[in-house]
């Protein structure tokens, strides 16, 4: 459902930054367990979509987009 969007390692750094950083600001005690919640789904999706670095490599049509 990922794969047409086009979805870069850098998109997800770039989210995980954003949302880390509000996390901390509005959750208090709380942020790092949603944090921890975040960072899991990116590497859900990561590994679906074949990128970054616990990306399976199995040469999928992500290739050249790590």
């Amino acid at each position: 459902a990922h794969q047409p969007l086009g979805l870069l390692l850098e998109h997800f750094s770039r989210w995980l930054s954003l949302f880390e950083r509000t996390a901390r600001e509005v959750c208090g005690d709380a942020a790092e367990f949603f944090i921890d919640r975040a960072r899991r789904i990116a590497d859900s999706l990561m590994i679906g979509l074949d990128i970054g670095p616990k990306a399976l490599n199995l040469g999928s049509t992500a290739e050249g987009r790590r």
